[in-house]
């Protein structure tokens, strides 16, 4: 009798895709996660989040925690499932969590544009992004940019990462703006004069991957210099 296979077990924090507010980091984990049991039917995923929600998809298990959930309940849910790899798709691996991990960066806004984090808001970004480079045998960015950022300023293995941009063959939902439209809001050609090529480089590879909804939920400031450095450079 040939000797049953096991499949092998792979937790999912899934509770970016349950928070009231939806940016893409809430959607990419959402529309991830539901098609993650299609593709790889032949692993077992276990889905965990600290509050209910409808429409997901999948079957979740609710871990209620009223703060630091990722780091504090999450892992003890861990030691009794011990599963053979956990998955984040929004990049916080848990401190307590020893087993293999894989995690994926959106990006490291918090370090070029400090301005728009509170202190603890970017200390706990700093902290968790540190801990997946050193942790994470592979790394997900969404972008080359994310993986230049996680290259040189967090001291990335280049070899460890691969770039997965967001996005999975859905038929856009509106028809983007041409290159007439933009350079028609008027702004001058010297806006960026003094700016490194690099830096606009980065502002425009953001403004062109970031979904619209999430856009217009940063502030001010940051919105309108990514959509500026995006028109300017066309």
């Amino acid at each position: 009798m040939p000797p049953a296979i096991v499949s092998q077990v792979i937790a999912v924090d899934i509770n970016p895709a349950t928070r009231e507010v939806v940016t893409g980091t809430e959607r990419y984990t959402r529309e991830l996660c539901s098609r993650l049991p299609g593709v790889a039917p032949d692993l077992t995923f276990r889905f965990f989040a600290s509050r209910p929600k409808s429409d997901l998809g999948v079957d979740v298990t609710v871990l209620p925690f009223w703060r630091l959930w990722s780091q504090v309940r999450l892992p003890i849910a861990l030691a009794g499932v011990r599963p053979d790899l956990l998955f984040v798709p929004g990049h916080s691996i848990p401190f307590a969590w020893t087993g293999r991990a894989l995690a994926v960066v959106h990006d490291l806004a918090f370090e070029r544009h400090p301005e728009a984090y509170s202190a603890s808001q970017r200390i706990y970004l700093q902290l968790t992004t540190r801990w997946a480079v050193s942790r994470c045998r592979v790394l997900i960015a969404v972008s080359e940019s994310t993986r230049n950022d996680l290259e040189s300023l967090y001291g990335a293995n280049p070899s460890s990462i691969r770039v997965v941009p967001h996005g999975g063959g859905e038929t856009p939902g509106g028809r983007p703006a041409s290159a007439s439209q933009l350079r028609a809001l008027g702004l001058p050609d010297t806006l960026f004069r003094d700016t490194p090529a690099k830096l606009l480089a980065h502002y425009r590879q953001r403004a062109a991957s970031e979904p619209p909804r999430e856009l217009r939920r940063h502030p001010p400031a940051l919105r309108y210099t990514l959509l500026a450095a995006f028109k300017v450079l066309l």
